[in-house]
C-alpha cells in the first residue's frame, strides 16, 4: 500500500478510537456517580456471567478474550467483593463454575439501567438507518479483525 497518499486522520481508526474512549470515559463517570467502583473489566465479566451463570472458568476466558492468568486475577478480585463465586465442579474437579452472587447480581441490577440509558440517549441522535448502518459497518469491521488476528 501506498502510504504517501494516506491521510490517516480521515481513516476509520480515530473515529472509533475517540468514540471508544469517550464511551468509556462517560460510563466510568456515570458508575462513579452511581457510586458503583467496578472496572471496565470487572464488569464484562460480570456482564458475561448475568448472560451464562454459572459457566466453567477457561469458557468464561474465552467468551469475554481473556487469558487465563488475566481471568484468575479478575475473578480473585470480584471473589473478594463477594460479586461472584467459583465452585469446583463435581465431575471433574480441575473445572472451575463461576457464579454471580446476590451482591453481584444487585450491582448489575445498577449498571445495566446506566447503560441501557447511554445507549438510548446515543442511539436517539442518529436515525434508525444510521444506527443499521453503524452495526453492519461494525460487524464487517469485527470480522475482518478477527481474520486478521486468526492469521498472525
Amino acid at each position: 500500500m501506498d502510504t504517501s497518499q494516506y491521510d490517516i486522520k480521515n481513516s476509520i481508526l480515530p473515529y472509533y478510537g475517540k468514540t471508544l474512549q469517550l464511551l468509556r470515559l462517560y460510563l466510568k463517570d456515570s458508575f462513579k456517580k452511581a457510586d458503583i467502583s467496578l472496572s471496565r473489566e470487572q464488569l464484562i465479566i460480570l456482564i458475561a456471567l448475568h448472560h451464562h451463570n454459572g459457566i466453567a472458568q477457561n469458557e468464561l476466558a474465552i467468551e469475554t478474550g481473556r487469558n487465563k492468568t488475566t481471568i484468575t486475577r479478575l475473578l480473585s478480585k470480584l471473589e473478594n467483593k463477594k460479586l461472584i463465586s467459583r465452585i469446583q465442579n463435581k465431575n471433574d474437579k480441575r473445572i472451575n463454575q463461576v457464579y454471580i452472587t446476590n451482591e453481584g447480581l444487585a450491582i448489575m441490577n445498577t449498571t445495566l439501567p446506566i447503560m441501557l440509558k447511554t445507549a438510548k440517549l446515543l442511539e436517539e441522535q442518529i436515525s434508525e438507518e444510521e444506527l443499521e448502518n453503524l452495526k453492519s459497518a461494525s460487524l464487517k469491521i469485527q470480522s475482518t479483525l478477527i481474520e486478521l488476528l486468526k492469521s498472525t
